[in-house]
C-alpha cells in the first residue's frame, strides 16, 4: 500500500507505523448506503472532504521489528478533520485498539517461527 507515513513509536518492544492509506470506497456512497445519509447530506460531505475539512482514509498500523513487519490491522471509511487527529487526538480509542491487534498478531507469528526452528 501506498499511503501516508503519519506516526511512528516504540511500544512494547516493537516499532509502531501508522499509514492513512487512500481508501477505495467512494465516502458520497458509503454515507448514504451504509449510514443513511440524504443525497444532499452526502454531497455537502464528500464536498466538505474534497475541499480539504476533512479527510477519508483507511488507517494502517504495523507492529516490527529489526525492520520486519509481524503484526498488521487496518480499518477502513475513516473520517476525521486529518489522520494525525485520529492517531493524536482519539489516540485511546480506535488508534490504540489497532496497535494493540497488530502487537498481538506480532507476537503469535514470532511464537510461531520460534516453534518452526529446530532445536
Amino acid at each position: 500500500m501506498n499511503g501516508r507515513l503519519v506516526n511512528t513509536e516504540m511500544v512494547d518492544g516493537f516499532e509502531i507505523k501508522f499509514y492513512a492509506d487512500p481508501e477505495e470506497i467512494v465516502p458520497f456512497t458509503f454515507y448514504q448506503e451504509e449510514v443513511g445519509y440524504s443525497e444532499d447530506e452526502a454531497r455537502d460531505l464528500h464536498n466538505q472532504i474534497a475541499a480539504g475539512e476533512y479527510e477519508w482514509f483507511m488507517a494502517r498500523v504495523t507492529a516490527s521489528r529489526e525492520e520486519v513487519v509481524l503484526g498488521e490491522d487496518i480499518l477502513g471509511c475513516c473520517l476525521y478533520e486529518s489522520a494525525e487527529e485520529f492517531c493524536e487526538k482519539y489516540h485511546d480509542d480506535y488508534y490504540k485498539d489497532m496497535v494493540e491487534t497488530a502487537i498481538e498478531e506480532a507476537k503469535e507469528k514470532i511464537r510461531k517461527l520460534c516453534e518452526a526452528i529446530p532445536a
